[in-house]
């Protein structure tokens, strides 16, 4: 469009000039003036099929007489003037820009929007279940509902034109509907959905139905077309079911592992809402618009104390205020958590200049929000009778909790064997971590019908798991009870970790469960894993287990067995205390699309200096020895 206009431009100052016409010094007055003494020296002198002299004499050229004021006449109704003057158009183009074309270049973006919205709508549409396979989908999914971060209703809420989702055939009917809505963002947010649904089937799933394609195809065409459509409804005017399909992006990659995008998800959402201004919560606002932007900025601390990033809204606007936390005391502890999660951050991310009287304070914050929850509420146990939203409320928050709790102290539990005044620091985040794991185990147990993936929770559980597992081998512990469970959590979430991958697509629950098993056996001095194993833990560092050379017994000629020298296994661990592993710019796996679901062995970096590392020696008969 640049280009034409300079053409025009230059073709037009181009007929000034043959007509002696100064174009800096027209006005708009002398506009049509000077239009119409240009157009009596253009027009042609004769008209296709006719003489000059005919041509000099037609009633059209007596449309072009001008009055005694110089301006144009008015034109009859009958004629086209545009036939015989088609470069009024060009003079009103290129010294007229004022000319209003919005409405006719509105009409010609929606047509193109269209378009492409059909034509993504028609290649996601090869992509879909049949109609009774997609009933079998919602239907064995129908339990996990409540515990998304967008329940079916909050998506249809305040429209009239579909029924509430309360069942597999009103869920079908909203995914249909809506992905033929010919709106960009409810296209994206059905197909979303869908993929959440999909992305929940257990493995066997796959063997009694007959699907499109493998389910993780299925859900990456789902995350593409979605980008698509959101794409194309990037320049329109946003509303709140664009941040309910962030939001829905954003719980698919938790479940994938991958909590950058999670996070850059989140940040968009939370940017939105406060264009829509949402975080301006009032008395008279929509039940589900305060239960979005409340769990969007208080997912949006979680993960920023996770990856290490700050968060993106202080907690001193009114938008983040104690009084909007809710009344029950699970509301309330969500709010607390939240907002300790974000103090970490500003801890962690002023580490150099912040006293340890900062975490002495926090620590007490952690102790006030347990308080405000009832004993008994710590102790559940998972029962048939209990529904899986609600044991997976009560759990996801005690698991936030501890993770919380672990976080504060994990810096210094690295420091606690060289400085005993950490002591106490090792002590608290090993409870917080056997109490992650064990409501962990609670939430596993429910039932194998009712695994739930999510490969984020299952990281920070093995994070948990490691750390338990490096206090372990480090020495031998006062309490051999103590020692005897904490080996027994680590074999037990082990094997949750294989179950989970074996019944969903969980690629970071396989690799936690190997890497664990390979430290158990090096620790009993069987390692049997691959020589040389090396592996980055993500958002922590890395680990290697190996042997020490030795030879096997051999027996002399005389039948005399030659005394044995013992294999001996290693173990060694590289960690920074305070600064993330993820923030590591040289790392090229911290950008990969994988992130925690990368093969862990695939990058190892030597050149990488940590402020903490241990090396472990063992043989079949017990620990050896250490050295930092």
């Amino acid at each position: 469009m640049q280009q034409r206009l300079e053409e025009l431009e230059g073709m037009v100052s181009h007929i000034c000039k043959a007509i002696d016409v100064d174009i800096e010094s027209v006005s708009m007055a002398d506009f049509k003036t000077s239009a119409g003494e240009a157009l009596k020296r253009l027009r042609p002198v004769s008209t296709p099929g006719t003489g000059a002299g005919e041509g000099s004499s037609t009633g059209r050229s007596a449309s072009l007489d001008t009055s005694e004021s110089g301006h144009l006449n008015d034109f009859p109704d009958q004629q086209d003037y545009s036939e015989d003057a088609p470069l009024l158009n060009l003079f009103k183009d290129a010294m007229f820009i004022q000319r209003n074309n919005s409405q006719d270049d509105r009409e010609r973006l929606d047509a193109t929007i269209e378009r492409r919205v059909n034509a993504c709508v028609g290649a996601l549409s090869t992509f879909l279940p049949s109609t009774q396979d997609l009933i079998a989908i919602l239907d064995t999914t129908e339990k996990y509902w409540p515990i998304w971060t967008v329940t079916p209703n909050d998506l249809v809420a305040n429209d009239d034109s579909i029924q509430p989702v309360t069942s597999a055939y009103t869920a079908k009917e909203f995914i249909l509907h809506y992905l033929d809505s010919g709106v960009p963002s409810r296209a994206a947010k059905s197909i979303l959905w869908l993929a959440l649904c999909i992305q929940q089937l257990p493995n066997s799933f796959a063997q009694q139905r007959q699907l499109p394609s493998q389910q993780k195809i299925l859900v990456d065409s789902y995350l593409s077309g979605a980008d698509t459509l959101l794409s194309i409804n990037q320049d329109s005017e946003k509303t709140f079911e664009d941040v309910q399909c962030l939001m829905l992006r954003a719980k698919l990659y938790i479940n994938m592992g991958k909590p950058r995008k999670c996070w850059l998800d989140t940040r968009h959402a939370m940017n939105l809402c406060i264009l829509l201004g949402l975080h301006h919560v009032k008395d008279n606002t929509e039940e589900h618009h305060r239960a979005m932007w409340t769990q969007i900025w208080e997912f949006d601390r979680y993960m920023s104390a996770t990856l290490g990033f700050p968060y993106g809204i202080a907690e001193s606007h009114p938008g983040l205020s104690a009084e909007l936390a809710g009344k029950h005391f699970t509301a309330r502890a969500m709010y607390n958590i939240a907002i300790i999660a974000g103090h970490i951050t500003d801890r962690n991310q002023n580490f150099n200049k912040v006293s340890y009287s900062a975490t002495a304070n926090i620590e007490k914050e952690l102790e006030s929000c347990q308080a405000a929850i009832p004993t008994d509420w710590w102790d559940t146990i998972s029962t048939p009778d209990i529904p899986l939203y609600e044991l997976y409320g009560r759990q996801s928050i005690k698991i936030y909790y501890y993770q919380a709790c672990r976080n504060l102290h994990l810096p210094y539990v690295l420091q606690a064997s060289k400085d005993k005044r950490y002591e106490h620091n090792k002590k608290a985040a090993m409870n917080a971590s056997r109490e992650m794991i064990k409501a962990y185990r609670t939430l596993r147990s429910n039932g194998g019908d009712s695994i739930i993936m999510c490969d984020l929770m299952d990281f920070q559980v093995f994070s948990s798991a490691v750390l338990i597992v490096i206090e372990l081998i480090s020495q031998p512990s006062d309490c051999i009870y103590q020692e005897g469970e904490d080996w027994g959590l680590v074999q037990n979430v082990t094997q949750h970790f294989d179950s989970v991958a074996a019944g969903m697509e969980c690629s970071v629950a396989g690799q936690a469960a190997q890497l664990l098993e390979y430290l158990s056996m090096a620790h009993q001095g069987t390692y049997t894993g691959p020589e040389g194993y090396e592996a980055v833990i993500p958002y922590f560092g890395k680990v290697r287990i190996g042997k020490m050379k030795g030879t096997q017994p051999t027996m002399s000629m005389n039948g005399q067995i030659n005394a044995p020298q013992l294999f001996t296994n290693t173990i060694e661990f590289d960690s920074s205390s305070f600064m993330p592993f993820s923030q590591d710019p040289t790392a090229g796996y911290n950008f990969t699309d994988a992130e925690l679901g990368f093969d862990w062995t695939s990058t190892f970096d030597d050149s990488k200096i940590y402020d903490w590392s241990q090396a472990f020696e063992f043989t079949g008969s017990g620990q050896l020895g250490l050295h930092a």
